[in-house]
């Protein structure tokens, strides 16, 4: 992959967009090289020279996305963030800044979690178990907890906003702009319909 990371920057960009929206739009199997490399613009054997395997291309489209996201976080030091919600706002404006750059990739997570095919399903798994402990991580670790009512389970919480945004996000086919706007909208709307019931009085 080494060669991969000598190209200009606006090529790896549109081989890395072809492969997210062919295999965001195909289960593994049906996922076609020849589609990845017409969409991208250049021959087929190219993709192989560039990333080796199929299979080998898929998951570095996931470490690509992991590193994407882990980058922007880090430049946002979300991690400094106590406040639950604030924290909750800047994660989410992350992503969506990465999506306007890759608006394909939502669709191929979605895709990537779902995936049962047997030449990839023990590493899809591996990458799921770690994607979910670190997202759990990164949601809660160090946030000021006083600021909820008692009886909130931020466990259980941190997993309903992610199935709330994954749920928002699936209404769109595709993720251009208007969708993305549209989107941000309502998760700031939810956030604080959950801020104003689960925040002590004292802190809205």
């Amino acid at each position: 992959m080494e060669v991969f990371q000598e190209l200009n920057e606006e090529k790896r960009l549109r081989i890395i967009n072809a492969g997210y929206k062919v295999f965001g739009a195909n289960r593994y199997a049906k996922a076609s090289v020849s589609e990845i490399a017409k969409e991208a613009g250049i021959a087929k054997s190219m993709v192989f020279h560039y990333f080796g395997t199929k299979k080998d291309f898929y998951f570095f489209l996931m470490d690509h996305c992991y590193t994407l996201f882990i980058d922007a976080f880090a430049h946002l030091k979300v991690m400094e963030i106590t406040d639950f919600f604030e924290r909750i706002e800047t994660y989410s404006q992350a992503e969506m800044s990465i999506l306007r750059m890759y608006p394909n990739l939502f669709k191929y997570i979605m895709r990537f979690y779902y995936e049962r095919d047997p030449e990839v399903f023990e590493g899809v798994m591996d990458v799921i178990t770690k994607s979910l402990s670190l997202g759990m991580s990164m949601t809660l670790d160090g946030v000021d907890r006083s600021k909820f009512k008692s009886d909130v389970d931020l466990e259980q919480l941190a997993k309903m906003i992610r199935w709330m945004g994954e749920g928002i996000s699936n209404q769109f086919m595709e993720f251009d702009e208007k969708a993305l706007d549209v989107i941000e909208r309502e998760m700031s709307s939810a956030m604080n319909v959950l801020k104003s019931s689960l925040y002590k009085e004292a802190y809205l």
